[in-house]
């Protein structure tokens, strides 16, 4: 019989963080930009929908520009915010759980400051 081979955590879980926090605020500063797409995408389907005023501007190439936008922008953050965040729950004794539900609001804190604050 085979048995599952783990990885032993060698850090310990203050490491994890230490490490984690600043990363992903950092991950934040450049997740401004795939969360703008998603933003502009959501406000111009609320705008077909007629669920707020329709600003012409905005929709003036169609959909596609926006949805391009979107799917490239999350296609090359997601995976690297993905990656360094499991690298860091891999290494380190941190509890999974609570470490990825704080790094997810973490990697959001800057957009929602900037959208709160108008920045």
């Amino acid at each position: 019989m085979t048995q599952a081979v783990t990885a032993r955590r060698a850090g310990p879980a203050w490491a994890g963080w230490a490490i984690g926090v600043p990363m992903n605020l950092a991950l934040g500063l450049v997740g401004y930009y795939p969360m703008v797409f998603l933003w502009l995408f959501g406000a111009a389907v609320a705008q077909e929908w007629g669920w707020v005023s329709y600003d012409p501007t905005l929709t003036d190439d169609g959909f596609t520009p926006i949805v391009f936008g979107v799917v490239v922008a999350w296609l090359v953050f997601l995976p690297i915010v993905v990656g360094l965040n499991h690298a860091v729950t891999r290494s380190t004794a941190v509890r999974r759980l609570p470490y990825r539900v704080v790094a997810a609001l973490l990697v959001v804190v800057p957009f929602a400051y900037a959208l709160v604050t108008g920045a």
